[in-house]
């Protein structure tokens, strides 16, 4: 098997825990929907990080994040350290990101309340890479985030992010 295909086999087998972690009977609930108290929450912190992304604050968006967090991009597994570091280069040479927006949420929550998972489709804008903010580019990226609720407040425990296929 090519490390491709073993990653992508692991990772479907991570995904296949977390359900099975978040429990079969949790509702999978989208936006246009009802959602309860506690899916709200969850989705706001999605939605919170995502506002601290769109506005480069590197600090208050990674506080959204566990310390130990894990994180799949496409250039494979980053530390918060490493990623703080990474996107703190990026943020300061090319001006970061223009503006981020979460769409078709789904909200899966935890029969105990204490667990959820966000997926939803990232839409964000990125400055070009001559600082002076006159060019971006666009990019969709589908996105799945776990989440652990502790003393009230959600904390991300792990993200993992593709940019969206081209339709065939």
């Amino acid at each position: 098997m090519t490390n491709s295909r073993a990653r992508l086999a692991m990772l479907s087998l991570i995904s296949a825990a977390l359900f099975v972690l978040v429990g079969a009977s949790a509702a999978a609930v989208g936006a246009q929907d009802e959602l309860s108290e506690v899916a709200q929450l969850a989705l706001a912190h999605v939605e919170s990080m995502t506002q601290a992304y769109g506005d480069n604050d590197v600090d208050r968006y990674l506080n959204h994040y566990a310390s130990n967090h894990t994180r799949w991009t496409p250039r494979g597994r980053q530390s918060r350290d490493e990623y703080h570091s990474w996107w703190s280069e990026v943020v300061a040479n090319t001006g970061g990101v223009a503006s981020a927006e979460v769409t078709d949420p789904v909200v899966q929550v935890s029969a105990s309340g204490d667990t959820a998972v966000v997926s939803y489709v990232l839409v964000a804008n990125y400055y070009g890479g001559d600082g002076d903010g006159s060019t971006s580019t666009s990019h969709i990226q589908i996105s799945t985030t776990m989440m652990r609720r502790g003393t009230g407040s959600w904390t991300i425990v792990h993200l993992h992010f593709q940019m969206m296929p081209d339709a065939e």
